[in-house]
């Protein structure tokens, strides 16, 4: 899983607005991706 903090920083930072959740799961996934890049 991905921790909500990190999700709802990031959703922040791309000043995402109500009605735009389906970046939600773009940043999730974006997040674990890097999370298993990870050594």
């Amino acid at each position: 899983g991905v921790p909500a903090h990190e999700l709802l920083h990031r959703a922040g930072q791309r000043k995402l607005i109500g009605g735009q959740e389906d970046q939600l799961i773009e940043i999730a996934l974006e997040i674990q991706r890097e999370g298993a890049q990870a050594p």
